[in-house]
This record gives C-alpha cells, sequence and structure tokens, in this order.
C-alpha cells in the first residue's frame, strides 16, 4: 500500500484467494489504508476463496471490470493469481499500468514473465520456516508455555513493471 500510495494512488483495492475479513491478507491491507489515511471500500475487495489460485484472480478481475467505479490500483495475494488478473484485464482492453496498478504477493520466478514484469512482495519461505520451527522448540523444549505469539517475518519488495502514477 506504501509504494502505492507513494505513486499518487488512493483507490486501492484487494482480490485473489483469502482475502475474507477472518484472513491475515485482509486485515493487514486494512490497516495498510487506515495507517495511510486512504479509504477502505468492502466493493472493492473481491474473495475467490476455495478454487485454484489462477481461477481466484481471473474471478477478481471479472469483478473488477463489473464496477462503474473502479480502483486505481489492486493488489493481487498471490503471483498465480495476480498472472491472470492481469491476463483477464488485459484481455478487456486496460492498459497496465498506464490505467491500473498491478502489485502481488509471492515474488515467485512467474512474477518476472507475466506480460508486465509484476511489482511483488516476497514471502521468505525459508524465514517462515525456522521462526516456525523456533517456536515450536521453545513449546517442546518446555522454554515458552504462554500463549500463542504472532510473529512478523519482513520480506522485500520488488517494484517493476506493472505499477505507475494513477491516470489523471
Amino acid at each position: 500500500v506504501g509504494h502505492l500510495k507513494a505513486l499518487g494512488h488512493t483507490a486501492i483495492g484487494l482480490g485473489g484467494h483469502d482475502t475474507h475479513p477472518d484472513h491475515v491478507c485482509y486485515r493487514e491491507f486494512r490497516a495498510a489504508l487506515e495507517n495511510y489515511n486512504l479509504e477502505f471500500r468492502p466493493q472493492w475487495v473481491f474473495n475467490h476463496p476455495k478454487i485454484y489460485m489462477s481461477e481466484a484472480g481471473a474471478r477478481a478481475a471479472a469483478s473488477y471490470l463489473e464496477l462503474r467505479e473502479r480502483p486505481t490500483a489492486m493488489i493481487i495475494n498471490a503471483d498465480e493469481s495476480a498472472c491472470a488478473f492481469l491476463n483477464m484485464v488485459q484481455r478487456a482492453g486496460i492498459q497496465v499500468p498506464q490505467e491500473l496498478s498491478v502489485v502481488s504477493i509471492d515474488d515467485t520466478p512467474m512474477a518476472l514473465y507475466a506480460s508486465v514484469a509484476l511489482t511483488s512482495a516476497s514471502q521468505p519461505c525459508l524465514q517462515h520456516a525456522e521462526k516456525a520451527a523456533e517456536l515450536l522448540l521453545e513449546r517442546i523444549n518446555g522454554t515458552y508455555s504462554g500463549p500463542p505469539r504472532t510473529i512478523w517475518v519482513e520480506g522485500d519488495f520488488k517494484p517493476r513493471d506493472s505499477t505507475a502514477q494513477p491516470p489523471k
């Protein structure tokens, strides 16, 4: 959200799989909008759970295309979903990033090879696994017996070709 706000976007949506209110992605998206004093619009959140990620992206694109008033930027919560989203909006004639900026989450090689290289936030899986193992071992060894903890592992953010200033 910070990158998009810095480019001038104030209308930002969220799409893909697992973007429901109970999911961390949704909660963090709302918190980031609030942090940057941007309006949250529930009609700009497209949740398509329990389907293949590419289908979630395609459905998010269909939902986006049905809107009369559209956000100028979308965050799609997986590279596979973002590639499908990107493909579908481009087929509908929308130019990325000239008319719509797209940010993905994962930063897999797929992000580099999309029709427009995706701006992406990485998910450092190895660090996630190491931290999870560390927390589990603390429980097993009895060095921690408190309530469950949430630990954040920061990934890298890689601006690429799919984001630009919003259209005027």
